[in-house]
């Protein structure tokens, strides 16, 4: 991390300020997949320690996510993020952009808490791909009323101002209805596979991928590929 930043960070007035800070503050290095700094007012929020998200990276991380938002987040709401990124790394405005979404935190006291998280890139390596992420975690449980997973991708334009370039949408409850191997089999469906192909990709029978067709439209409650694909789209299941 560059010396400006390990200078703010060990400033002993903003520790003071974080502490009473509505909100977590922290910076994730891509690179390591560790975090360089959490606030050590995670605490009041979760009931676990800074520490305890230092040491134990992103998996700590992930394991105190509600289990369906993190895969929701691992094989949906990331794929989209970096997507974006590579994106706009090309012309050097990627620490114009700013991700929001919302996940569930399961707190060390039994309680769940409805989070948002905001985050935005501050460096990047020499191919301009994303190394430090400033990150920004606060408690929506009172104002969040709905099950669906908002993920928001804002961008500063000309007057410094940050205006929404892209929305999705996950709804939880359905997306719980399918199997990790549904989800894998349907993300291939929508991308115009056949059962021979997408047997043949994953190293499956025809027939296995023939019965998972079947339970995911029956789940869907579809009866053809081009349902699936539209309920799949409109449900945020991809």
């Amino acid at each position: 991390m560059s010396d400006r930043y390990n200078k703010l960070l060990n400033d002993g007035q903003l520790g003071i300020f974080l502490q009473s800070f509505p909100g977590i503050v922290g910076i994730f290095n891509f690179d390591t997949l560790q975090y360089q700094h959490y606030s050590e007012n995670v605490r009041h929020f979760f009931g676990y320690t800074a520490e305890d998200y230092m040491k134990g990276g992103l998996d700590f991380s992930f394991s105190k996510i509600n289990t369906i938002h993190a895969e929701i987040i691992t094989t949906s709401v990331f794929p989209v993020f970096l997507e974006h990124c590579a994106k706009y790394s090309n012309n050097g405005e990627i620490k114009d952009l700013r991700f929001s979404y919302e996940y569930i935190v399961n707190c060390k006291s039994g309680k769940t808490i409805w989070c948002m998280h905001h985050s935005t890139i501050l460096e990047v390596d020499e191919h301009g791909h994303p190394l430090l992420e400033l990150f920004i975690i606060t408690d929506i449980n009172e104002t969040k009323k709905d099950d669906l997973i908002n993920f928001i991708i804002s961008k500063k334009g000309k007057l410094g101002i940050f205006e929404t370039i892209n929305t999705f949408s996950y709804q939880t409850k359905d997306f719980s209805l399918l199997s990790s191997r549904e989800r894998q089999i349907l993300k291939l469906l929508c991308g115009g596979n056949s059962t021979p192909e997408i047997a043949k990709i994953l190293y499956l029978s025809e027939h296995t991928i023939k019965t998972h067709r079947k339970n995911i439209m029956q789940k869907m409650k579809v009866k053809n590929k081009m349902d699936i694909v539209k309920i799949a789209f409109e449900k945020g299941l991809l």
